[in-house]
């Protein structure tokens, strides 16, 4: 019986032991499966203590960290992985979250062997009397990609935002998904108010429609470049000028929609207009001053063919008549050449803003008196009627510019007699109304009147009614355009009322003033004449003078007109000259050319003042000179001269200027 059961014990034993092997060879080989799972796994696997130091960790957990075997962390304190913040964050927001639920998930930084940090996703779950099971995952490479796509949005949205081009981004249906501020303030609307809508019908006019949705339709055909240049309607309603550039939006190589850019082109378009405009009117005024310098060298030639003929034939005269008919004809024609350089000196000094006008007292009566004097006789000669209807209540004295207001006049007066053939000339003066001494002035003719198209133009440089006028009449067409100005800097207008075949009226109003008799300057009416101030000359005839010339045939010319005259001349070749000629004998009067080698006018003219310091007698000083300028003449006053002649100059010139040194004239109130 005890033989038996001992037996029986012994088979259990055996068959508990067989179990027990197989449990073991089965437990090892989960172990094996188990564990090759833990280490083949791409996430880092750990088990940790309670006081959170490593009990297991896999191969990928230890590469993570940057350890090269698992072994090398047994033991160590988990903790040692991670820096101060971390571990902050740990105990204060991790182990509470455990400790309630059993398990955290979520991003963290943990810091390599090397000591760099780096982005992991890491679980955690606490298990009861073991510690934790830790699941991590390096996300650097990820988190990198997520910054780098994060800073090229924020820098493609920088980009739509702040760009100067309206930008849109259509669906593949046309609807409106995207738009910047630029395309807002294009075209006043705000996203709201256009998010979702088709472009097409918002912003494209009626008629546009079709070819807005065709050009939609190209760039989504996957033309590369859509541009064009369209018409297109604001939020209010205006039309501006735009330029579109458009392109097809590509995911995954299926087409999503379209991405346009607009460009306010509407400035641009006006300044091209502007730009063609004024181009059309350069080309104008280049083929204007083109006619217009052939017409000068006609007008120049005319009179200079007639002075050089002329002379020729009185060099080779027999009778004293027929050369007294030649220099008669070289005389007319060098005062023609003289008024033609004077209107283009006049149009330069315009053009160059250098024209100004005097105020300056003058005898309104005698001055018209000479206008009359000088136009009557030349409609006479031609056969028509000259007439004059002045205001009886014309004032004597006015201050103004006198030379310049009879250049407007002669001007108009010369254009009416020129293009008048039947009929006749008025010229009308009056007061304006505008004010107790402004002037309305008129002159009327019956000539070939202008037409319209003339008439707009009529008051531009270099201009005539057409090219048939200046070919039979002549002129260089600057006239008008200097009357103008002049009038213009008086503070009037030209106004003109014509019509074609009966005739032409050229009017203005310029305001002057009212003047008292008193001792001061005087002036001509040819304005190459100024005098200053009044000096003791009891008789301007039989009076020694000094004339200071370079150039031999001015000095011949001066000398003949002055001895013709009964003066005494010394000649002076230049201002060095002259002085010491003053130093030695005493003249009434000097006559200073201004531009001389060795010492020029103006210092022999300040030398001269200097020396007079010790004598009891003034010196009248008279300039002679080729410059034409305003600043010359003040010059001249500035220095210490008491006149001023301008070249070419005649012998009743010379006159007038001694008469001026001895005589009182008007002056302003």
């Amino acid at each position: 019986m005890s033989s038996v059961n001992t037996m029986s014990e012994l088979e259990e034993v055996r068959r508990r032991l067989a179990v027990l092997e197989e449990e073991k060879l089965q437990w090892e080989a989960e172990k094996r499966i188990h564990s090759a799972v833990l280490d083949n796994a791409l996430d880092g696997i750990a088990v940790l203590s309670p006081d959170q130091r490593y009990r297991y960790l896999n191969e990928p957990h230890a590469r993570i960290f940057g350890y090269d075997s698992p072994g090398e962390l047994v033991g160590e304190s988990w903790r040692s992985l991670y820096g101060p913040r971390e571990l902050a964050r740990f105990r204060r927001d991790i182990l509470p979250v455990l400790r309630e639920k059993g398990h955290w998930r979520g991003e963290i930084r943990g810091r390599r062997r090397n000591g760099l940090p780096f982005d992991q996703l890491l679980a955690l779950t606490a298990l009861e009397g073991i510690g934790f099971v830790c699941v991590c995952r390096d996300i650097s490479a990820r988190k990198r990609v997520q910054r780098e796509v994060a800073q090229r949005s924020a820098y493609l949205e920088a980009l739509i935002e702040n760009s100067p081009l309206g930008i849109v981004v259509l669906d593949k249906d046309g609807r409106i998904e995207l738009i910047n501020p630029a395309f807002q303030q294009i075209f006043h609307y705000r996203r709201k108010e256009i998010l979702g809508r088709k472009l097409d019908g918002l912003i494209a006019p009626r008629q546009e429609n079709r070819k807005a949705s065709e050009y939609t339709a190209r760039a989504m055909s996957g033309e590369q470049l859509i541009r064009f240049s369209a018409k297109r309607r604001r939020k209010d309603g205006a039309w501006i000028d735009v330029e579109v550039h458009g392109v097809r939006l590509d995911v995954d190589g299926s087409p999503v929609g379209v991405y346009a850019l607009y460009q306010d082109v509407s400035e641009r378009k006006r300044a091209e207009a502007e730009l063609q405009k004024a181009k059309e009117l350069a080309e104008s005024a280049n083929q204007a001053k083109s006619e217009f310098l052939a017409n000068v060298s006609h007008e120049i030639r005319t009179p200079l063919n007639a002075i050089i003929g002329m002379t020729e034939l009185a060099l080779g005269s027999e009778t004293e008549e027929e050369r007294h008919d030649c220099l008669e004809a070289v005389s007319l024609s060098a005062d023609t050449l003289l008024e033609l350089i004077n209107d283009i000196l006049d149009f330069s000094k315009i053009e160059a803003r250098k024209l100004r006008l005097e105020a300056i007292p003058f005898d309104l009566k005698e001055w018209l008196g000479d206008l009359t004097k000088v136009w009557g006789p030349q409609c006479r000669e031609k056969g028509i009627s000259f007439s004059t209807d002045f205001d009886a209540e014309l004032p004597d004295q006015m201050v103004g510019d006198p030379t310049r207001l009879r250049q407007v006049l002669s001007n108009l007066l010369s254009n009416a007699v020129k293009f008048t053939e039947e009929g006749g000339v008025t010229l009308a003066v009056g007061l304006s109304g505008d004010g107790p001494a402004s002037l309305r002035f008129q002159v009327e003719d019956s000539g070939i009147g202008i037409s319209p198209e003339a008439r707009e133009r009529i008051f531009e440089a270099f201009t005539q009614g057409d090219g048939s006028t200046t070919r039979r009449f002549g002129g260089t067409g600057l006239g008008l355009a200097i009357s103008a100005h002049l009038v213009h800097l008086m503070k009037g207008r030209l106004d003109l009322e014509s019509e074609v075949g009966r005739g032409s009226i050229f009017s203005f109003s310029v305001p002057l003033s009212r003047a008292r008799r008193t001792s001061s300057h005087r002036i001509s009416d040819n304005g190459h004449i100024r005098t200053q101030g009044q000096v003791d000359l009891e008789d301007h005839e039989g009076l020694r003078i000094l004339l200071a010339e370079d150039n031999p045939v001015n000095q011949r010319l001066a000398v003949r007109l002055l001895e013709k005259r009964g003066h005494r001349v010394t000649v002076a070749d230049n201002g060095r000259q002259a002085l010491e000629i003053y130093e030695q004998c005493r003249f009434d009067l000097i006559l200073m050319d201004l531009q001389m080698p060795e010492m020029g006018g103006y210092e022999a003219t300040e030398r001269i003042r200097q020396l007079e310091n010790g004598r009891s007698k003034h010196v009248p000083i008279v300039a002679l000179t080729a410059h034409a300028l305003r600043e010359d003449r003040e010059r001249c006053f500035e220095v210490g001269m008491d006149a001023y002649l301008c070249k070419p100059f005649k012998s009743s010139d010379l006159v007038e200027v001694l008469r001026g040194l001895t005589q009182a004239a008007p002056v302003a109130t």
